[in-house]
């Protein structure tokens, strides 16, 4: 059987390609939908998908937070590139709050809480500790 070099080489980059798309969960915790399996997210999950398979240019993943009027939901998806990696919040009419949040790695639309609030959180921690300690300090002379 002879084959072609064209025909390896398109077979080699259609590998290529397919090894590059991003995987993401892809779920919503409305209880018509997902529900808590959606918030919970074990560690292995059927939520996970390849997002290649809609043929969109899907290249990141997201995480929308919505709480409208007291009640969380979670929704994770593929993205397309638009925007910048990280989180923004927002505020929409009737006092709907959504944090928007875009990554670009495999299943990094999974964890809870994004990684910057916990560091900002602790900074600022830290940053009151040392303020009442000097204050502490300074009392005590």
């Amino acid at each position: 059987m002879d084959v072609s070099p064209l025909f390896l080489m398109l077979l080699v980059l259609s590998l290529i390609e397919r090894g590059l798309c991003i995987k993401c969960y892809n779920c919503n915790s409305s209880p018509f939908q997902s529900g808590r399996f959606c918030v919970e997210l074990p560690k292995k999950s059927s939520f996970e998908i390849d997002c290649d398979l809609f043929q969109k240019n899907y290249t990141r993943c997201r995480k929308v937070v919505q709480n409208v009027d007291d009640e969380v939901r979670i929704i994770r998806q593929c993205a397309t590139s638009d925007g910048k990696i990280g989180c923004e919040s927002r505020v929409g009419t009737k006092n709907i709050k959504m944090r928007y949040c875009l990554c670009d790695k495999d299943r990094c639309n999974s964890a809870p809480v994004p990684t910057s609030f916990i560091s900002r959180f602790l900074l600022y921690g830290f940053a009151s500790m040392v303020v009442v300690i000097t204050r502490t300090m300074h009392n005590v002379f």
